[in-house]
């Protein structure tokens, strides 16, 4: 995918017409789906997507068994029953993250922010006061980049590192 530079260090995504070819009329329909359930109420639309992220978490097999591993790993301590229902979860809202990202580049961010509980957001705060910068380390999540749109909605410069998509017409939206 071609991109261009702002400055040299911003990443600017360029819109291919390769991207209208049949090759990507799937994708399209996908954000188009996902453009959707975006604009539908949080109430409606999230038992909705739960319900299609643990039916889409039953096919996904290997993604199954990878998080698995990871929460024997990670909480040994826990029974192989309370580990699949912490898996049924993550399927479940995997989907609604998702919306709720594509809802905050749809829409006015100040809609989201009533549903999203932060926890420690007075350290953030208090460090912006201080003019500190702060840095996330954070384990990678279906919702970890709403935090950070939220912030950077409200003003706060942001930077992040990510890995492309294969997809470069799905690369091109999510940037």
């Amino acid at each position: 995918m071609e991109t261009r530079k702002k400055n040299n260090i911003e990443f600017i995504p360029v819109f291919e017409r390769s991207f209208l070819k049949p090759k990507y009329w799937g994708s399209w329909l996908a954000i188009g789906a996902l453009a959707g359930m975006a604009r539908l109420p949080a109430k409606v639309r999230d038992p909705i997507l739960g319900r299609l992220g643990k039916f889409g978490g039953k096919l996904a097999k290997g993604a199954r068994r990878r998080a698995l591993i990871n929460l024997c790993y990670c909480l040994p301590e826990l029974s192989e029953t309370q580990r699949a229902e912490i898996v049924e979860r993550m399927f479940a809202t995997a989907p609604q993250a998702m919306a709720m990202m594509a809802e905050l580049g749809m829409r006015d961010p100040a809609r989201i922010r009533p549903r999203v509980e932060w926890h420690g957001r007075e350290i953030i705060d208090q460090m912006q006061t201080e003019k500190q910068n702060v840095i996330f380390l954070v384990p990678h999540g279906w919702a970890v980049d709403i935090p950070a749109m939220l912030l950077a909605s409200e003003g706060q410069k942001m930077a992040a590192m990510f890995h492309n998509q294969s997809d470069p017409l799905l690369d091109y939206v999510w940037n």
